[in-house]
């Protein structure tokens, strides 16, 4: 497969431009000056380790600085606390002006083993119009120049904010520059939400996609692909409303979802463990599964299960007498138990999830070597590709922070040739898809393939 790989246009999808610094880009990165944030990557790295790192002399090359700074860097244990306190490493040596994007941009692009490749950034937000501006503008200029340096394609996807007020402002923002700039125009391609995604339901960004899609339609010559990371991380809530999560976002028209393994993994690995969420999400849980109660049956049904229709209403009025109050739902916790029996209901409602995403055709993101890393999978078994691809699901191969991981795009084509249920034509299909899956193709800005 390693060979037949050479004989496709490869798409990196998902990857992120600043995850894609390896250690020698950090070192150069540290060295330009920028003033040091420690504090972030202190705060951080506490709330992941529960212990402040050693960041004494940490980039002075010396054997165990240097030892230091890859364990911080590059191996960080599973959770996504753990990976954002290696991000945020990045974080506290830079300041992504003008001048450093373009720098980063040469480094990150001249490493690039893809032949089209999307770099999502976010900046910090809220900042000052102008000082936005400029940095959007450069990182679409400095794509631009290193399209031209590395005969490759490159584009821009702009992170926002997960609080939707500040991203309906960097639209806005985006709109006007998208008028006014002509490489903004021509290399911002899509907008992305990442980062934590507990306490940011989807639901939130209703009125967000309307009005993002309803641009599309009128301007097809702007439109922008909505990505979204979802159903990575779930610490906060259960299997299913997780699930939930993900079926929202494709629901509100997300043409890409990162990562979206609580859609497809083994829920048996979940038997006899407990989970907390607050009684809202339950509630709102409780509220979905009766407003699709009919094809979730459906699929319950092939499990042996049937929908507890009774016991949900029930489960509803107990809720809310314990909890009448918006307020009072949202701070208090309910406990989930998994037992045989609702794990046999989870597998129907991932069933019947996983066929309206495939209805709605919206494609997956899979990053193997950031999917078994952050979800702490212990083997490819537990990974739910195969799953996806057997339910006829839209799925590209990605690399996400290719520098974090010492990764990319062709290792984690190689990483996913080893794993034992894949076949040739299932890889060469999501290489295939890949270069179907464009943010210009999906958001209706171009309609063929880009060679």
């Amino acid at each position: 497969m390693q060979e037949e790989n050479q004989r496709f246009v490869l798409y990196d999808l998902h990857t992120h431009l600043y995850g894609c610094l390896g250690i020698e880009d950090l070192y150069r990165l540290e060295k330009r000056g920028a003033t040091k944030r420690w504090n972030i990557f202190i705060n951080s790295y506490q709330l992941a380790y529960g212990e402040k790192p050693n960041i004494k002399g940490l980039f002075n090359r010396e054997k165990e600085a240097s030892q230091r700074l890859k364990n911080y860097y590059c191996n960080f244990p599973k959770g996504f606390p753990a990976f954002q306190s290696s991000f945020d490493l990045i974080v506290s040596v830079s300041d992504t002006s003008p001048d450093e994007i373009q720098e980063v941009c040469q480094w990150v692009c001249s490493s690039e083993d893809a032949d089209y490749a999307e770099y999502r950034m976010l900046f910090p937000y809220p900042l000052p119009q102008k000082e936005y501006e400029n940095k959007i503008c450069s990182f679409c200029s400095s794509l631009s120049k290193a399209e031209k340096s590395f005969r490759k394609q490159f584009r821009a996807i702009l992170s926002l904010s997960r609080d939707t007020a500040h991203a309906f402002e960097q639209y806005r923002i985006v709109q006007r520059l998208m008028e006014q700039e002509r490489e903004v125009a021509a290399y911002l391609t899509g907008l992305d939400f990442c980062g934590q995604e507990e306490g940011n339901p989807p639901s939130l960004k209703k009125d967000f996609f309307q009005k993002v899609l309803q641009n599309n339609i009128q301007d097809p010559k702007k439109a922008l692909s909505i990505l979204y990371h979802v159903g990575e991380s779930f610490s906060d809530k259960s299997l299913e409303s997780s699930i939930r999560w993900v079926v929202e976002s494709s629901h509100l028209g997300a043409h890409r979802i990162g990562h979206a393994l609580c859609l497809g993994i083994d829920p048996s690995q979940y038997e006899g463990t407990t989970r907390n969420e607050s009684v809202r999400e339950r509630l709102d849980q409780i509220e979905f599964e009766f407003s699709h109660s009919e094809g979730i049956a459906e699929f319950l049904d092939k499990e042996g299960v049937r929908f507890p229709k009774q016991e949900l209403r029930q489960e509803a009025e107990k809720l809310c007498i314990q909890a009448p109050s918006q307020a009072e739902q949202s701070l208090q916790k309910i406990s989930i138990h998994y037992t045989p029996e609702r794990i046999a209901f989870v597998k129907g409602f991932q069933n019947w999830a996983m066929t309206e995403l495939r209805l709605k055709k919206t494609v997956i993101e899979c990053c193997p070597s950031s999917n078994m890393r952050i979800a702490g999978l212990k083997s490819a078994q537990d990974h739910p590709l195969k799953r996806f691809l057997d339910n006829g699901l839209p799925v590209v191969i990605a690399s996400d922070d290719r520098g974090l991981l010492e990764s990319s795009l062709t290792k984690e084509l190689e990483i996913i040739e080893k794993w034992p249920e894949l076949s040739t034509s299932d890889i060469s299909g999501m290489i295939t898809r890949s270069s179907h899956s464009t943010s210009e193709i999906l958001s209706g800005r171009k309609t063929k393939t880009i060679a």
